[in-house]
């Protein structure tokens, strides 16, 4: 029974700044191996996949430009951007399934 049941999720991964310690003594301080790389702002990732028993379905990296603008500036994901890209790797996996049943 379980081998027919499809799970389904969702994840939203996001890295931003935060403190990095380092210990080092004073003279050492502008020495390349004490130095720490720094990045503006954050980077996001939305990604998507589906299991079953036994198997694993495809995983989706959502692309910025599959969002949608929602008022001004705001971009969200709407049912069109599931129905045009995450639907379709849903169904090939559950084709997929029914095969080897």
């Amino acid at each position: 029974m379980w081998a027919t049941v499809i799970w389904t999720n969702k994840a939203s991964i996001r890295t931003s700044k935060s403190q990095i310690f380092v210990t080092r003594c004073a003279e050492e301080k502008y020495d390349i191996d004490y130095c720490v790389p720094k990045f503006r702002g954050y980077s996001s990732w939305i990604i998507y996949s589906n299991i079953s028993y036994g198997n694993r379905g495809p995983l989706v990296v959502f692309e910025k430009d599959w969002s949608t603008k929602l008022g001004y500036k705001k971009k969200t994901i709407n049912r069109d951007v599931y129905r045009t890209y995450i639907c379709p790797n849903i169904k090939a996996f559950a084709w997929e399934l029914w095969q080897t049943l």
